[in-house]
């Protein structure tokens, strides 16, 4: 258990009073962890961003009713009983139901205290290891709890065709728990706090396990293949490089686009042989081509320097921005109801700044962009229309009020080509040495790098197979978080803390000096074009030998000065 959740004593105390030849320890105790396990299948499965910023939790309330216990003569559900005392440990902000097969949106009462147990409430990365491995049993009872098929399967072949199995780095995952436990700033506590419990929930099956991770499938019908729960899908990109850390992830650049382009160009020469995509679509191409370029030159244009937008945000934005309108994103900046809640376009919801947002949508490169994006669509479109005629009449490509939607249509093909390019990436990877690691959508994690030639090799075949000449891998290391041990962090401490006093002895030691010299200092005479005034108006000690009246120093700098007889 990652959660730990605490009850108001107040609570106790009413239990005690209305029951008080009952066991109510032990009925709270029961019910509390209940709740800390769909508190915490809340948190791995991954909260909407919306839930983040009201506090919420999707849980059935009807398990928690029904396993949370009951208490007295009469077996009272205690979860009914803290409801009509006004004790209830969670409020009910939207009820879910069994027709829409939603859960409930819950907020935790002011009478709920939540931290975080287990790895995450460690001091270090040694107490965690020292308290795996003395709850064992609580190890293996987590694994039941997340995978109840495991009792009934008896070879790595049946695990396989329900899981995918990948390897993770439990060093590089220790290391990054004893950095969030430190708190950067970079991170807002919500964030911190989820990847803190997600990595805890990682670790402890992965320690069980022996260093795997199960990841159970959840095949799409658009193609692509997820994953239930919390997996190196839907964790963050500092999570994802602390589970594979010394591993390689290539992904391919500018993915959608570069699908989108490959089907226009063939598509435009099929209506008009003589088409020039090179001109009709310029601007998608240069994007593919000079991403960084475009991407720096559109963010000139859409933020100023006094936005206070520092600039990987701006990059981040905008590429955000880029990806939705290929993805078909509404240039209408006006919201709509849907379900009783507010819905934005895409747009809004990215860049939020209405001037920000006009800029963007207005900058010369966005239009061309937008243009030729709006041309790609129709095409695709048109050949779905009358190639696949069978797609429009799936109700998974049809809105709530059953129009066919464009951009549904074009999602489900962009998602079999990318399954089919990476199956295409898998199997050669396979087929050279290499081991693929996890896979996400578009991207896969190598166990160690492709060489040139390889990639090349790779490159070419998903080209030719799919059809897409704009396919292009792009490969980063994700290199492994490393713990640094207490001994180090004090040495380090102490080396800063002398270099603080020397910096201060230092510091006085220059004031000190600049206050002596200047008690005893002369007072310099004044000079006639470099030539100092008559020794015979000033008191020197010394008296001047000779003097050069051209260039203003001693003919011999040894005898700049001597002392009077």
């Amino acid at each position: 258990m990652s959660i730990r959740i605490q009850a108001d004593e107040k609570v106790s105390r009413a239990l005690s009073e209305a029951f008080p030849t009952s066991n109510v320890e032990r009925a709270l105790k029961k019910y509390i962890t209940t709740l800390e396990e769909l508190i915490t299948r809340s948190v791995v499965n991954g909260r909407t961003p919306e839930q983040n910023k009201l506090n919420l939790y999707s849980l059935s309330l009807h398990t928690l009713s029904n396993k949370g216990g009951q208490i007295g003569r009469d077996k009272i559900r205690l979860h009914k009983w803290l409801e009509q005392n006004k004790l209830s440990l969670v409020i009910a902000v939207e009820r879910g139901n069994n027709l829409t097969h939603k859960l409930s949106q819950v907020k935790l009462s002011p009478l709920v205290t939540i931290t975080f147990g287990n790895i995450a409430q460690c001091g270090s990365t040694n107490s965690a290891t020292a308290q795996l491995s003395s709850s064992s049993n609580a190890g293996r009872s987590l694994v039941e709890r997340t995978y109840p098929e495991l009792e009934t399967m008896n070879s790595e072949v049946e695990l396989c065709e329900i899981f995918d199995l990948t390897p993770i780095n439990i060093k590089s995952l220790k290391a990054y728990i004893d950095w969030l436990k430190t708190k950067p700033k970079h991170l807002t506590e919500e964030k911190r706090l989820t990847d803190l419990t997600q990595a805890a929930h990682i670790l402890n099956i992965a320690t069980e396990l022996g260093g795997i991770y199960l990841q159970r499938r959840k095949p799409s019908d658009f193609g692509r293949t997820y994953y239930e729960g919390i997996s190196a899908q839907s964790v963050r990109k500092q999570l994802r490089q602390a589970m594979y850390g010394g591993c390689w992830e290539y992904d391919i650049r500018s993915a959608v686009i570069s699908w989108k382009l490959g089907m226009g160009s063939a598509l435009a020469r099929t209506i008009n042989p003589d088409a020039k995509p090179d001109a009709l679509f310029r601007n998608s191409i240069y994007f593919i081509d000079n991403k960084p370029a475009i991407v720096k030159e559109i963010c000139l244009l859409t933020f100023r320097k006094d936005d206070n937008v520092n600039e990987d945000l701006q990059k981040r934005i905008v590429k955000q921005a880029i990806t939705a309108i290929s993805f078909g994103a509404r240039e209408q900046q006006s919201g709509w109801l849907k379900n009783g809640s507010w819905q934005n376009p895409a747009l809004v919801d990215i860049i939020k700044n209405p001037t920000h947002r006009r800029r963007f949508r207005t900058c010369a490169p966005i239009r061309g962009f937008i243009q030729e994006q709006k041309l790609i669509d129709q095409l695709i479109y048109a050949y779905a229309v009358k190639e696949i005629p069978s797609l429009l009449n799936s109700p998974r490509l049809r809105t709530e009020s059953g129009r066919i939607s464009k951009p549904l249509v074009i999602a489900f093909l962009y998602q079999h080509f990318e399954t089919w390019a990476m199956d295409v990436v898998k199997k050669m990877v396979a087929s050279n040495g290499r081991k693929v690691v996890a896979s996400i959508h578009d991207a896969v994690i190598l166990d160690r790098k492709l060489g040139a030639e390889l990639k090349a090799t790779i490159e070419l075949e998903m080209r030719e197979q799919t059809g897409i000449p704009y396919w292009h891998l792009e490969g980063k290391e994700l290199e492994p978080y490393l713990s640094v041990s207490a001994e180090v962090v004090q040495h380090e401490q102490a080396h800063k803390r002398r270099i603080r006093e020397e910096e201060q002895l230092a510091t006085r030691y220059a004031i000190e000096k600049a206050a002596l010299q200047a008690q005893f200092s002369v007072e310099q005479p004044a000079t006639d074009f470099g030539r100092p005034t008559p020794a015979s108006t000033v008191n020197y000690p010394y008296d001047i030998h000779t003097w050069s009246v051209e260039n203003g120093t001693a003919e011999h700098p040894q005898a700049c000065f001597r002392q009077a007889s």
